[in-house]
Formats: structure tokens, sequence, C-alpha cells
């Protein structure tokens, strides 16, 4: 090989490699990019089950006192009494506050 043809290749490689370290930062910004995508898809992902599983919990407690009201009938306004009367509550109006 003579120089001409060595500095020719020179000048064609130079460009060519600042081109790939160009190329390797762009992919490697998109990388990044990506990855923090998909740990913030992840955290939601996380978030939807975990309400979903907090609506569960709530929908079954309420069908659950839905059931013993049922069960207890008349009873559930007599237990309330008897909790108000130990708690101190009073359901009636105080005459004093009118």
């Amino acid at each position: 090989m003579h120089y001409p043809d060595v500095i020719n290749a020179l000048h064609i490689a130079i460009p060519t490699t600042e081109l790939l370290r160009h190329s390797l930062r762009n992919i490697t910004i998109v990388l990044h990019e990506l990855k923090a995508r998909s740990n913030l898809l992840k955290l939601v992902i996380h978030f939807t089950d975990k309400l979903d599983i907090l609506v569960r919990e709530k929908e079954k407690d309420i069908k659950s006192i839905k059931v013993s009201q049922m069960a207890c009938g008349d009873w559930n306004s007599v237990w309330t009494e008897i909790g108000a009367k130990t708690a101190g509550v009073s359901h009636q109006r105080d005459p004093e506050r009118g």
C-alpha cells in the first residue's frame, strides 16, 4: 500500500468511526429511555394490581356486611342502639341544643 492510499483510507475511516460513535451514543440514549419507560410501566402495573386488590376487598367487605344485615334482620338496629349506649352516643336530639 502506498501512503496516499493509507491517507485516503484514514480520511474515510475517521468520519465513519465518528459516525459510529455518534450512532452508539444515540442508541444508548434510546435504550436508557426505554428502560425508564419500562420501569414506569412496571410501577403502573404494580399500582393497578394493588388498586384491584383493594377494590375486591372493599366489595367483599360490603357483600359481607349486606349478608350479615340480611341474616340479622331487626337485630342490627338493636346492636346499633347497644353500641351507641356503651359508647355514650345518643341517637336522639339533645333537648338543650334544640
